[in-house]
């Protein structure tokens, strides 16, 4: 076990303290329906500004999210950083 867990580490990166999202990442909408403002569709969620936000309209009456596909070769992520913003309930 050791020796496939080393074969399967040995071709990420470490990346402490970057972004692994980039700008040009692919990032859907869960569910992928369109349900948002043009101000507040999936990329928003991760660019950057504190000042944008995303938002699923369909929140209150069914679990949803976000998926991104990063661009950045295999990476071992260690950390997240959340920021929220000002919404109803």
């Amino acid at each position: 076990m050791i020796v496939v867990g080393t074969l399967l580490l040995g071709g990420m990166i470490q990346a402490a303290g970057l972004d692994v999202t980039a700008p040009k990442d692919i990032i859907r909408g869960v569910p992928n329906d369109n349900d948002w403002k043009a101000g507040e569709s999936p990329p928003m969620a991760i660019d950057d500004d504190t000042s944008t936000k995303y938002l699923h309209r369909k929140g209150e009456i069914q679990p949803t999210g976000f998926r991104v596909t990063p661009s950045a070769r295999q990476t071992m992520v260690v950390g997240l950083t959340f920021t929220t913003a000002n919404d109803a309930v």
